[in-house]
């Protein structure tokens, strides 16, 4: 694993662990292509206009989320590994 992947994983547990995101099984999750408007919530980069970004809304904590193709299959990664209510 890069060191890019490690430094997100570790970023992903840390927002998830403070709580600004959340892992929900019940979270509703849309794909499509970004505006370029939008900040990805796992790394905190800007999502190029035309780039794959999923938008993912968390009921649990009332917050909508946005996140780079990338860094959305690492925040399931992390959510999975975590196992239920992290």
């Amino acid at each position: 694993m890069s060191r890019n992947a490690v430094d997100l994983r570790q970023r992903m547990r840390a927002l998830i662990e403070g709580r600004d995101i959340a892992c929900d099984t019940s979270a509703r999750t849309w794909g499509g292509r970004a505006s370029g408007e939008k900040t990805c919530a796992g790394c905190g980069e800007p999502i190029s206009p035309g780039a794959v970004e999923f938008e993912v809304a968390i009921a649990s904590v009332h917050r909508t989320v946005f996140f780079h193709a990338a860094c959305h299959a690492v925040w399931l990664d992390v959510c999975r590994e975590a196992g239920p209510n992290p």
